[in-house]
């Protein structure tokens, strides 16, 4: 099963629209190597940060943080994320030999809910690792979950890489390439999407994952101070 990028962007763009400015947010677009089963995939994540350490200015709003600690990328500091996301499979060509399917579409959609550690050891680099769960349901099986570990992640900021004036760090941070490795705990099989013929069977499947992730407050505040440079 893979996310295709190309139609996920949409999706994304929409989310982060949505989102208030103070809050830090990344919208994230991921690839998903070849993932047995179902697919091609498309959909969109959503990391959220929840609280960085060492803490800094907090927003907060009865006595829940609404916003994340400002912290600086020019700090070394650790970050922790909540995610969400969500994807839609049309193409479902298992064999479903046996099974009465007349008049149930064959689409499959997975919801994933999960959270990560991430250090940014360089003003362009960040590194961490992370876990949840995936949950898939459609209308030819029972919904099931699958917990997943990704025991590496990296995230490489394009725009630092040949540094920047100590002014513009945070704002040019808005843009993060990244790369992780997901393995799905468990057995994916036929029988699990309700095609008990089929002779799917993966235990443990290592997926590669590729995407990018915008912060929207520092693209922002990059936006703003590129309009009072222009003036």
């Amino acid at each position: 099963m893979r996310i295709q990028l190309r139609r996920a962007i949409p999706l994304v763009v929409s989310a982060l629209v949505l989102l208030p400015a103070p809050a830090r947010a990344d919208g994230f677009i991921s690839w998903l190597g070849k993932l047995s089963g179902p697919g091609p995939w498309f959909g969109a994540n959503l990391d959220v940060c929840l609280e960085t350490f060492p803490k800094r200015e907090e927003v907060r709003a009865l006595g829940v943080v609404i916003s994340c600690p400002d912290s600086r990328l020019e700090e070394q500091h650790l970050s922790w994320y909540a995610t969400v996301g969500a994807g839609i499979a049309y193409d479902n060509d298992l064999d479903y030999t046996g099974q009465d399917v007349s008049g149930r579409s064959a689409r499959v959609t997975y919801f994933k809910a999960g959270s990560s550690l991430m250090y940014t050891v360089h003003p362009s680099v960040d590194i961490g690792f992370g876990g949840g769960v995936m949950f898939f349901r459609g209308p030819r099986f029972s919904k099931f979950g699958m917990p997943y570990v990704q025991p590496v992640k990296l995230g490489v900021r394009p725009l630092l890489l040949r540094g920047a004036a100590a002014e513009q760090v945070d704002a040019r941070g808005w843009l993060l390439l990244t790369a992780d490795w997901m393995v799905l705990l468990g057995t994916i099989d036929g029988a699990r999407f309700g095609a008990p013929a089929d002779p799917l069977r993966v235990r443990n499947e290592f997926v590669p994952q590729l995407g990018f992730s915008i912060d929207l407050p520092r693209l922002l505040r990059a936006l703003e101070r590129q309009r009072q440079g222009s003036r």
